[in-house]
């Protein structure tokens, strides 16, 4: 997988491509990226805690895989149907089976800190398709009398 997560942080993903031509309600395009956005960083953030219980002991390898497998195979579901981002699909189903195939949990944090690294840089892509200046000046407040 190291090679794999390197391609979207020097190029941009092929399944950007493909998020930025899903339509929303009254066929516009923002609300998909904003789910797809918050998806991913939803998808970092708990990897990100179930990381740091596997370095206590408080929870054995079976418990941290089960746990594990649910959050991925939830969100591989989500990329498929919600944004088409087949890339993307796939490489959580490989990271869940290699999550299951892990056999310590050293092995387990290594196959974590890989998701980590490509779900953090496809979100760096698809904040980037956001246009947040156009927002925020949208919602900028009450004009001064």
């Amino acid at each position: 997988m190291t090679a794999r997560h390197q391609e979207p942080w020097n190029n941009r993903p092929e399944d950007i491509e493909a998020l930025t031509k899903r339509t929303g309600a009254k066929n516009q395009r923002l609300t998909p990226l904003i789910y797809a956005e918050s998806d991913t960083r939803a998808l970092v953030k708990c990897l990100s805690y179930l990381r740091e219980i596997s370095m206590t002991e408080d929870l054995d390898l079976n418990t941290l895989k089960v746990i594990t497998s649910i959050f991925l195979q939830n969100d591989q579901s989500r990329a498929i149907r919600y944004y088409q981002m087949e890339g993307y699909a796939q490489f959580l189903e490989k990271s869940r089976a290699a999550v299951n195939e892990a056999n310590s949990i050293l092995e387990y944090r290594q196959v974590i800190e890989e998701v980590l690294i490509y779900a953090g840089r496809l979100n760096f892509w698809i904040d980037r398709e956001i246009p947040w200046a156009s927002l925020a000046s949208t919602f900028s407040g009450p004009k001064s009398p």
